[in-house]
C-alpha cells in the first residue's frame, strides 16, 4: 500500500486528508471515508465517529494504529472498490489525483534524523573535499558508531513544493536517498523486533549547502544552517510489505537531465540496525523519519556539480514513485558573507 496525505478542496477551503495511492497511481482512495461507509454497510451506527478512532485522516494518528490500521483501511478500500463510480464521487471516497494535492505524507514528523550508511557515496564525497575539511572518521568508525544529524520537521517539503535557495549559499546541493517512517513506537528496541517499528519507506531529499556545511563541520558539530532550510519527503510512505530497499533502483534528474542512477545497495547499518540504535533510552514515536544515506554518486557533491536556481529535481524509486521539487530563485541577501 501507498499510504499519502492529500488535500483536498471543499465549500470551506482546503482539507487535509490520508489516503492510499490506487494501483494505478492515477486515484487516491480516502480511508477515513473508506472505513466509515464499509461500518454503515455493516450496520454499525455512528459510522463516522468510529472511523475516526479506527481510521482517522492524520498520518501520525493513522500510523499508530501499526499494521492493524493498515490491515483495516486496506480491507476498507477493498469494499469500496466494489461500489460504482457514481457512489465515490457521491460519498468523496476515490478522487483523481489531478483533482488534489498530494503534501509531505508525514507533514510535520516529531523528528527528522538522516544517517550516513552507503560505503561508495561517503569515499566519493570525502576524496572531492580538500583534505583540511575531511573528517577525521574512517568508514570503520561510522559502521562502529553510527552518526545522524537531526533535521528540523517544521521545514518538510513534499511533491511540487518550492525549495528556498538559501541567500547564504553558491552550492545547493540534493541527495538520493531512502527513508523509513516510524509506525509503532518503542524504547531500546532490538534489530529483531525493528521491522515491526518500520511503518514503510519514503523518498527522502536531504537538501544541503555544501559551501556553509564545510565551515559548520569543521568544528566538529553539525550541521545546521546547511541542512535546516528544507528536506522533501515523498510523494507516499510505501509500506513495508513487498518492497526491497536494498535493490529498488532509484534516479535523479536536474530539469529532466539523469544525474545520478543506482541502488542502495548495502549499507554499513542496515535500516532495522539504525532504528534499533536510535531508540536506546528514547522513544521512537509514530511519524518519526529516518534517513539511511545517499548512494553512490547521489548528489552534486560526489559529481563536481551544483543545482542552479530555479532547476527542478526529480528523484525517482521503483516501488515508491517520483519526488520533484522546483528550487527557488536565489535571493539577494543584505549580509552574503558568510563572516
Amino acid at each position: 500500500m501507498k499510504l499519502v496525505t492529500f488535500e483536498v478542496q471543499t465549500v470551506v477551503g482546503p482539507h487535509r486528508r490520508v489516503g492510499a495511492l490506487a494501483e494505478d497511481d492515477t486515484a487516491v482512495w480516502d480511508i477515513n471515508f473508506c472505513a466509515a461507509r464499509m461500518l454503515a454497510t455493516a450496520g454499525r451506527t455512528r459510522e463516522f465517529e468510529r472511523a475516526n478512532l479506527d481510521a482517522p485522516s492524520d498520518m501520525i494518528e493513522f500510523l499508530a494504529h501499526g499494521a492493524n490500521g493498515i490491515a483495516f483501511a486496506d480491507e476498507a478500500i477493498g469494499a469500496a472498490a466494489q461500489a460504482g463510480d457514481s457512489e465515490w464521487r457521491q460519498r468523496s471516497l476515490r478522487y483523481d489525483l489531478a483533482d488534489v494535492r498530494l503534501l509531505a505524507p508525514v507533514p510535520k514528523p516529531p523528528t527528522v534524523r538522516d544517517f550516513l550508511m552507503v560505503k561508495e557515496h561517503v569515499e566519493n564525497a570525502f576524496a572531492r573535499l580538500p583534505a583540511d575539511k575531511r573528517p577525521p572518521h574512517s568508514i570503520a568508525d561510522m559502521a562502529r558508531t553510527p552518526g545522524h544529524w537531526k533535521g528540523n520537521p517544521f521545514n518538510v517539503l513534499g511533491p511540487g513544493d518550492v525549495v528556498p535557495y538559501p541567500s547564504y549559499t553558491d552550492q545547493l546541493d540534493f541527495e538520493l536517498e531512502l527513508g523509513v517512517v516510524i509506525g509503532r513506537p518503542g524504547r531500546d528496541i532490538t534489530v529483531e523486533e525493528a521491522p515491526h517499528h518500520i511503518a514503510g519507506y519514503t523518498i527522502f531529499n536531504d537538501w544541503s549547502a555544501r559551501d556553509i556545511q564545510m565551515e559548520e563541520m569543521k568544528v566538529g558539530l553539525g550541521p545546521a544552517l546547511s541542512k535546516d532550510f528544507a528536506f522533501s519527503i515523498g510523494p507516499c510512505i510505501r509500506t513495508a510489505d513487498g518492497f526491497d530497499p536494498v535493490s529498488a533502483e532509484m534516479t535523479a534528474k536536474v530539469d529532466g537531465v539523469e544525474w545520478s542512477r543506482g541502488t542502495i545497495g548495502a549499507m554499513l547499518r542496515a535500516f532495522p540496525e539504525l532504528v534499533s540504535w536510535v531508540s536506546r533510552a528514547q522513544e521512537l514515536r509514530p511519524g518519526d523519519v529516518i534517513g539511511g544515506g545517499t548512494i553512490a554518486n547521489g548528489c552534486g557533491l560526489e559529481l563536481g556539480k551544483y543545482v542552479p536556481p530555479g532547476s527542478e529535481v526529480e528523484l525517482e524509486v521503483a516501488g515508491i514513485g517520483r519526488l520533484a521539487n522546483r528550487v527557488s530563485a536565489k535571493p539577494t541577501s543584505v549580509n552574503p558573507s558568510w563572516q
